[in-house]
């Protein structure tokens, strides 16, 4: 049982005791409030396709999870099991494992999955969202064959609401607060933020998987996240900047049944608990045309997940599965970038990671240790063409792993337009998770590195119109091959086991384009994304798509703002996906909202409401996990601002 009571008590201290601290500050000036401008930032002149979301356009979805906003305004694929459970990304149709996330430069992804629960990442606690597409995900870690997924928390306060509380209430008994508090002068910054998440998530769905089909209320599926994150920078001098951030959730869900298990007289209870801190402490120094960086950090999770079978009378119970899993990091990043005379940037690094992992579901206590090098050079050639090449060496528990090279260049096509053609290749290796080594049974300690190959084009423009009227455009096609590709097989004594079996070969286009507009006192935009994603089994040369890969995806977005006053207007669309033994149709689910905005002194106050499907979609992202049909939302936030 959720106590929102206690939850609500807790939100309520926490912005108390930030509005006493905030009444120590000293302002001298009025506060003149921005105009908000709603993109995605793209470098158009990389040689490597990544783009940064815009912080404002990420504020809608600041009560959500990563995963809610990376399905609305990017082609990352999320694969979701439904409201708070888990969801896993497929970036340019490779697997889950297959997507780097980091934390300010520190990987997200479990040691022992290798893949990150997006549902677990409130959007919050950070700043920005970094996109880093195919080879370009090598600029930050190795092992990225789709793609690479960074978080950051900026350094530098000073342009941050000084407080901050939002407060949503929706559908299915589901409520989330966040708050946050900025102190600090030009010397030292304090950053905090607290979220706290939670829902019974008792919707009602149509079971076609019973018989006969009926509309039945969705059962044990509450799910709860608290967390905070706190970061200081201190500056001793103007060139040197000294930080310490951490970052501490509690996470508990219950996993709702599958819907062909709702009329079994018997049936499994499933649920998890998880806790984790993340702490990392950094120095900067910046100073001319250099930089140099060292972080370090230390990680900590305690995963648990727990599975009984309940009687009929609902009070038998006996365990099934209880697995226990604690999983400690140690890391140390550097990292110098030297601006050369006559176009020259030069960049180098060095990763050391150890990973540790006790878990009853292993023979005994298993590590991993690695050691990373990076360097690159970019250069510039007659404002019009810029080349950069890249090289990352990695050492795997004293075995090194062949180079893995990207190679890119970008071209302004039109000397006085926003016309630009930018191409990459590159290699990447992917090694296999803990559990895919050690996992008791099935764990194959001979498993070699998935190793990929990427090649990418794209073509963007920019052109502004009218001085009103703005279109931006980008398309990209790309192509990857993957060999020993890691899969789980049935061994046909009662366990599965992992084998490299596969070659896969992933290939498509991304097509984007966005119009900016202002007539009269009104601000408008339109905002189309399309994916087309083939990843075949090349194995046997039968050439057939993967499972929980769609072919077609697609977004749509609609803004308008008058006064203060705004609406909007989003579009999602999934193509059939296959699944084992059965395709799973596609959807198309679109979301409405309306809000205004006041300005009352130095504050800022947002109201508005949301229907979810509103057209009451009946889908299922993956087979037999029912997701909500149409739902309500409420959202308020207030926000202090310094004056300056």
């Amino acid at each position: 049982m959720i106590h929102r009571a206690k939850y609500l008590l807790l939100a309520i201290g926490l912005f108390l005791s930030v509005s006493s601290c905030y009444s120590q500050m000293i302002y001298d000036t009025l506060q003149l409030f921005e105009l908000n401008i709603v993109a995605s930032k793209v470098d158009y002149t990389s040689t490597t396709k990544h783009e940064t979301i815009d912080s404002v356009y990420k504020k809608q979805f600041d009560h959500l999870d990563l995963g809610e906003l990376l399905s609305a305004c990017t082609p990352v694929f999320i694969r979701s099991y439904g409201k708070g459970t888990l969801a896993t990304a497929s970036f340019r149709g490779t697997g889950s494992s297959h997507t780097q996330v980091l934390w300010n430069g520190f990987r997200l992804n479990s040691p022992m999955l290798g893949q990150t629960d997006f549902s677990t990442l409130p959007n919050s606690l950070f700043d920005k969202v970094e996109l880093y597409y195919g080879g370009a995900s090598l600029i930050n870690s190795d092992g990225g064959l789709g793609g690479g997924i960074n978080l950051v928390n900026t350094k530098h306060g000073s342009d941050k609401p000084a407080v901050y509380l939002t407060q949503s209430a929706g559908s299915f008994h589901t409520f989330s607060t966040a708050a946050g508090m900025n102190l600090g002068n030009g010397n030292f910054n304090s950053d905090t933020r607290f979220i706290m998440q939670s829902s019974q998530n008792d919707f009602s769905f149509y079971n076609d998987a019973v018989i006969p089909p009926r509309t039945q209320k969705q059962q044990n599926a509450e799910y709860s996240n608290i967390g905070f994150i706190q970061q200081f920078n201190y500056r001793p001098a103007t060139d040197n900047t000294i930080s310490f951030s951490t970052w501490n959730q509690w996470n508990k869900r219950n996993i709702p049944p599958v819907m062909s298990n709702y009329n079994q007289v018997d049936w499994l209870k499933e649920y998890s608990n998880n806790f984790f801190t993340r702490n990392v402490l950094g120095w900067t120094y910046h100073k001319n045309r250099s930089r140099t960086e060292v972080n370090a950090a230390y990680f900590f999770e305690d995963y648990s997940y727990h599975q009984e079978k309940i009687g009929n009378a609902g009070n038998e119970s006996d365990s099934i599965i209880n697995s226990v899993n604690k999983t400690t990091g140690v890391f140390l990043n550097a990292s110098f970038e030297q601006d050369l005379k006559k176009g020259f940037i030069l960049t180098a690094s060095l990763n050391i990671n150890h990973d540790r992992v006790n878990s009853n579901n292993y023979v005994e206590t298993e590590r991993r240790n690695t050691v990373g090098l990076l360097g690159k050079v970019e250069k510039q050639f007659w404002d019009r063409l810029n080349l950069s090449l890249l090289l990352r060496a990695q050492l795997t528990d004293g075995e090194m792993l062949p180079l893995m090279p990207l190679f890119g260049l970008n071209f302004r096509i039109l000397k006085e337009q926003q016309f630009f053609f930018r191409a990459s290749v590159s290699r990447n290796y992917h090694l296999p998770s803990l559990n895919d080594l050690y996992w008791y049974p099935g764990g194959n300690p001979d498993l070699l590195p998935e190793d990929g190959y990427e090649i990418e084009g794209g073509l963007n423009y920019v052109v502004n119109i009218k001085s009103a009227l703005s279109l931006k455009a980008d398309v990209t096609a790309y192509a990857t091959r993957v060999n020993n590709w890691i899969l789980w097989v049935d061994t046909g004594n009662g366990f599965w086991t992992a084998d490299n079996i596969r070659e896969v070969f992933a290939r498509g286009v991304e097509f984007y384009t966005r119009l900016d507009g202002k007539a009269a006192k009104s601000w408008y935009r339109i905002f189309i994304q399309y994916a087309f994603t083939r990843t075949t089994d090349e194995t046997n040369g039968n050439g057939e798509q993967l499972i929980y890969i769609p072919v077609h995806t697609a977004n749509g977005y609609l803004q308008w703002s008058y006064r203060g006053f705004s609406a909007e207007w989003k579009t999602h669309f999934v193509g059939e996906q296959n699944t084992i033994g059965k395709t799973l149709p596609g959807y198309l689910i679109n979301d409405a909202s309306v809000g205004k905005m006041f300005y009352p002194g130095n504050t800022k106050l947002e109201l508005r409401f949301r229907v979810n499907n509103i057209f009451d979609e009946n889908y299922q992202a993956v087979l037999w996990r029912p997701m909500p049909v149409r739902n309500y939302e409420l959202y308020v936030s207030f926000q202090l601002n310094r004056k300056k």
